[in-house]
């Protein structure tokens, strides 16, 4: 019983530090960019910055899904992806970038799905909806979705 107290806790600890690990990496990477540029950042590159949020690791530690929007100038709003990352290569994979309002992603215990929080097609404010990722990096963009609540 103790044991496996302990390796409960150590595996929180594993994915904490792994979450930490890749924060540090992605930030280190923007850094060095940065200060390859030879020209000053300005106005134009705005267009160029990605808001990442909302990151969270899978249940077994190999994969991390987030948010990425990015900025859409002319009809001023943000464009947010549901993206799957890769752990170990790196891979990114667009999981949905149709809906609008993408937020909270959410793993299932096993792992094997994903909810999510999205406006739906039809116009109603808020819907969860689950996405099986069993095989995560053969789901093709755009794979249906099941419509799981509503929130209104």
């Amino acid at each position: 019983m103790v044991q496996k107290i302990y390796e409960v806790k150590r595996n929180s600890e594993m994915k904490k530090l792994l979450f930490i690990h890749t924060i540090f990496f992605l930030g280190f990477a923007v850094a060095l960019n940065v200060s390859a540029q030879t020209k000053p950042f300005d106005v134009s590159d705005l267009r160029k910055i990605a808001r990442v949020s909302d990151p969270n690791i899978s249940p077994d530690g190999k994969s991390i899904v987030c948010i990425v929007s990015r900025a859409n100038y002319d009809e001023n709003r943000f464009e947010p992806e549901l993206v799957l990352i890769d752990v170990e290569t790196q891979a990114q994979k667009v999981l949905d970038a149709k809906r609008k309002n993408l937020q909270s992603p959410r793993w299932s215990p096993d792992g094997n799905s994903l909810a999510f929080i999205a406006a739906s097609d039809s116009g109603t404010p808020q819907i969860i909806y689950c996405l099986s990722i069993a095989r995560a990096f053969s789901v093709r963009p755009g794979a249906p979705s099941r419509h799981l609540s509503s929130l209104d």
